[in-house]
């Protein structure tokens, strides 16, 4: 992405991507999807298509494991997201089958 001067910019840079308040939320129902920069909470569950459900699974999206939300870009999609000490970039699909 290019400034109003035409230098490129970082989208994760952007404002209201990265440094939006901390948040923790661990009694949050729902998905993953729509928790803001910040959240922190344990996963209760995976559901969805099971192809995507068990790569999920292999990125150590499992129940009882603490994530939490680093970045996203500026219209949602990918969500940055640390699970078990690995940064993983979740598109909005894979996203929603996180139950937290």
């Amino acid at each position: 992405m290019l400034d109003e001067m035409g230098d490129e910019m970082d989208v994760l840079t952007m404002p209201g991507t990265l440094g939006e308040s901390k948040e923790s939320d661990e009694s949050s129902n729902g998905s993953l999807v729509n928790q803001k920069i910040g959240f922190e909470g344990t996963i209760r569950g995976l559901s969805g298509d099971e192809t995507v459900v068990g790569r999920l699974r292999e990125l150590g999206f499992v129940s009882g494991h603490r994530v939490v939300v680093k970045g996203r870009s500026p219209f949602g999609d990918p969500i940055v997201v640390e699970v078990n000490g690995t940064t993983v970039a979740l598109r909005r699909g894979e996203a929603q089958c996180i139950q937290l």
